[in-house]
């Protein structure tokens, strides 16, 4: 069930970084010193984003790491 909650939490972080970019372009094109404050949010849910693909990755199994690992052509 914990991978499950994990998986949400990757697509929830997904799709807020997506508006966020979103809404920085919008931003910038109207004020670009607004634009620049939002930076540390856009930076917040990219480290949000690699821990929960960082604790996905470490509760797989070694054989679906490696399984995945194949699938990718990286093993």
């Amino acid at each position: 069930m914990g991978e499950k909650r994990v998986g949400l939490g990757i697509v929830v972080v997904l799709s807020y970084f997506v508006s966020l970019i979103w809404m920085v372009c919008t931003t910038f094109t109207l004020d670009g010193g607004a634009a620049a404050m939002l930076i540390p949010s856009v930076l917040a849910a990219i480290i949000s984003g690699l821990f929960n693909i960082m604790i996905y990755w470490n509760r797989l199994g070694s054989r679906d790491q490696r399984k995945a690992l194949t699938a990718m052509g990286l093993a």
